[in-house]
């Protein structure tokens, strides 16, 4: 779900595999670059980030936000019990947050 200017919900449907090829092609086209090209160093970007985080270093992009690693502690109720484990995590920029805020703001 992707919510249009007017707050409304709209249905986009994009499969992942999609939404990465669009990426490269706009990337591509603003780029002037070999589509194939920057496809290969798409994935690559994102692999690079996934093997970081599986060796525990966090990954900062300056005016876009950083991925780290969040561990969550282990607990027990009387219906299940939750081990300790480790998720991906990204915090947005201040700089994204403030972008978002202008373009989504609510005029009163």
């Amino acid at each position: 779900m992707v919510y249009d200017r007017a707050r409304k919900k709209t249905e986009v449907p994009m499969r992942d595999f999609e939404c990465f090829c669009g990426i490269a092609k706009e990337v591509s086209e603003e780029t002037g670059f070999n589509y194939k090209d920057v496809k290969i160093i798409l994935r690559s970007f994102l692999d690079i980030i996934v093997k970081k985080l599986l060796l525990g270093i966090p990954i900062k992009i300056v005016r876009f936000g950083r991925f780290t690693i969040k561990k969550y502690i282990g607990r027990t109720n009387n219906y299940a019990t939750i081990e300790t484990h480790y998720i991906p995590r990204f915090v947005y920029s201040k700089n994204i947050k403030r972008l978002f805020r202008e373009e989504f703001s609510i005029d009163g």
